[in-house]
C-alpha cells in the first residue's frame, strides 16, 4: 500500500517541477526580450528625403556620394601595373 502513495507523488513532483523550469524560462526570455534594445525601421532616410518624382534621394544623398567619390579619388593604391607584373612572374615561375 505504500508504494501505491508513492507513485502519485512522484508524478506529481515531476510535473510540479516541469511546471517550474517552464515558468522560469519564460521568466527569462521575458526578461532578455525586454532588456534587448528593438531595431525599428526609421521613420526618415537618414540620407535625406526621397524624391519622388526622380527617384532618386535629395541633396543630401548627393553630398555624401561626392563625398565618399573624392575619398576614393585620394587613395593611394600604388603602382597596380609593377604588381600584376610581379603576380604574373611569381605565377609563370611555379
Amino acid at each position: 500500500m505504500d508504494t501505491q502513495n508513492q507513485k502519485p507523488r512522484k508524478s506529481f513532483k515531476k510535473a510540479l517541477v516541469i511546471i517550474i523550469v517552464l515558468i522560469v524560462l519564460l521568466v527569462a526570455v521575458w526578461l532578455l526580450r525586454s532588456k534587448l534594445p528593438v531595431l525599428n525601421a526609421p521613420d526618415e532616410l537618414p540620407s535625406g528625403e526621397f524624391s519622388e518624382d526622380a527617384g532618386t534621394l535629395g541633396d543630401a544623398a548627393d553630398d555624401q556620394t561626392s563625398a565618399i567619390n573624392e575619398d576614393l579619388g585620394v587613395v593611394d593604391l600604388g603602382d597596380l601595373e609593377q604588381e600584376f607584373k610581379d603576380i604574373d612572374q611569381d605565377l609563370n615561375n611555379l
